[in-house]
């Protein structure tokens, strides 16, 4: 009976010991909208990698997701874009962004952003919500 009580402890210590292997969530996911009535143009990248451009129309969303690690982190997204509207020049905002994690990457699992034109319509800007 020891013997078999000793087996059992061992057996549970183990269990407890072994390390998880599953992950809460598969993905970092944003979203970005934009509820202006210009296209928008930006670039994301996640992390230090390349920039990637993207034009988003009038009234569009864009979702962006990077795959989580083991850890369930995934690198920074970042943004940019040209902020001073129509001067023919570009002069581009930066922000680091958060992210919501999920399993699936529709509109409504990411952490939502979107682009707003000044009341004197000459700045843009990106906001939370």
């Amino acid at each position: 009976m020891k013997t078999v009580l000793s087996l059992i402890a061992a057996s549970a210590m183990f269990l407890i010991a072994a390390p998880a292997e599953a992950k809460a969530s598969e993905f970092g996911v944003i979203t970005m909208r934009n509820p202006t009535s210009n296209t928008v143009h930006y670039q994301l990248r996640w992390g230090d990698g390349e920039w990637v451009s993207y034009a988003l129309s009038p009234g569009h969303y864009r979702v962006h997701y990077h795959a989580l690690n083991e850890y369930g982190r995934a690198p920074a997204p970042q943004v940019r874009f040209d902020n001073v509207l129509n001067d023919g020049q570009v002069t581009n905002r930066q922000y680091n962004l958060g992210f919501y994690a999920s399993w699936h990457t529709g509109y409504d699992n990411g952490k939502k952003y979107y682009f707003r034109v000044s009341s004197c319509g000459q700045f843009l800007d990106l906001y939370a919500q």
